[in-house]
């Protein structure tokens, strides 16, 4: 063998004896301290783990009885489809808002979605706002018109 071979053969073997032959998942151990601290931090991860399982469950039993309320009080059946997507999450896409919108001016009964009935009644009831006002300007100009000439008579 060659001086570089012996080199690297010798490395290799002081690296091998430097780390253990055997890989442990390093549960277990001769110190009792650590045995027992592990052994205490299980218990109390576990009881943690137990008692905030519990408070969510509760928490969420809460929060369903509040949906529920919410549905009755606006008269919804929670076994329609408008009672079931009531409290749904949504993500907003205005290009599908604004063909919901459409729709709904089509047909006066058609059901949005909470959030979209908002964007309506924002956006198309300021513009039903509008125009009413507009024609009762119009009505006023007309009468005012009519009375003027009555009076001129």
């Amino acid at each position: 063998l060659s001086l570089s071979q012996q080199t690297n053969t010798t490395m290799a073997s002081a690296a091998g004896s430097a780390f253990p032959r055997i890989v442990s998942n390093n549960l277990v151990t001769r110190s009792a301290f650590l045995s027992y601290s592990r052994y205490i931090a299980f218990g109390f991860g576990y009881f943690y783990a137990f008692c905030k399982l519990i408070y969510l469950q509760a928490y969420v039993e809460s929060e369903d009885q509040k949906k529920l309320t919410q549905l009755k009080d606006a008269e919804i059946s929670k076994n329609t489809l408008r009672g079931v997507t009531f409290h749904a999450p949504q993500l907003w896409d205005p290009e599908y808002t604004e063909l919901q919108m459409r729709f709904r001016d089509c047909y006066p009964d058609f059901y949005l979605h909470p959030n979209d009935e908002f964007v309506y009644q924002l956006s198309r009831g300021r513009k039903r706002e509008q125009k009413v006002k507009e024609e009762l300007h119009a009505e006023a100009v007309a009468f005012l018109k009519e009375w003027r000439a009555s009076d001129g008579k």
